[in-house]
């Protein structure tokens, strides 16, 4: 009896957890959805054809990538374009702010923020945005009361729905944030290569620093 509980216990878990598996996304970096326009491993070239000033903008950006200044990783900011004429008559530009994360020159993460879109609910953002950009919304694995994640092949997105004050004047907007995966885990494994290199190099002084001092010059 005791053995006939246990199996049909496994049984209902068993069953429960496959309905509950999200399905697998299989979509390239190709098929990563278009937000305003932009898309994953987009060049600045590219950008700077439709917004005057990105490309000066571009190159006046620092450089780097978690303390590795060699890593050729560049943030521009829609807020820092403002000033330019090309961005007041772009319908694309009046209800969003953008942000652009490029990795050797093609843009491997991209944040929008929407202004003045307001999601019934996290679930109505997620049928919305796949309904009008082709990914799967069955995909969807929900994080958090607010926030859903969709991993794919090669990129990855998430699903901000933002919460909003009851006061009106302090808005915490919808949001969404594309990624590059490959992209930004070979900028990562560089990064972590170049943190190593300076802690063995932190390391081999020391050491030579110890021996110096612990070594008799009569």
């Amino acid at each position: 009896m005791r053995l006939s509980r246990i199996l049909l216990i496994l049984f209902f878990v068993s069953a429960t957890y496959s309905q509950s598996k999200v399905p697998v996304c299989n979509l390239g970096l190709t098929s990563a959805p278009v937000l305003r326009g932009f898309y994953l491993g987009q060049s600045y070239k590219d950008i700077a054809k439709r917004i005057r000033g990105f490309e000066t903008e571009y190159f006046s950006t620092d450089r780097g990538y978690y303390g590795n200044p060699e890593l050729d990783f560049r943030i521009l900011h829609l807020t820092s374009l403002s000033s330019y004429d090309s961005l007041n008559d772009e319908e694309d530009f009046k209800d969003v702010t953008i942000t652009w994360q490029f990795a050797n020159s093609n843009l491997a993460r991209l944040f929008v923020t929407y202004t003045e879109f307001r999601p019934a609910s996290l679930r109505d953002f997620i049928n919305q945005f796949a309904k009008t950009t082709g990914v799967p919304s069955a995909s969807f694995r929900v994080t958090d009361k607010h926030k859903a994640k969709l991993t794919c092949k090669d990129f990855s997105f998430e699903l901000y729905q933002g919460q909003y004050s009851q006061i009106g004047w302090s808005p915490d907007w919808s949001s969404v944030i594309l990624e590059d995966t490959k992209a930004i885990a070979r900028l990562e494994a560089q990064a972590a290569a170049y943190k190593r290199s300076i802690k063995l190099e932190a390391t081999r002084r020391k050491e030579e620093e110890r021996k110096r001092r612990s070594t008799l010059r009569p």
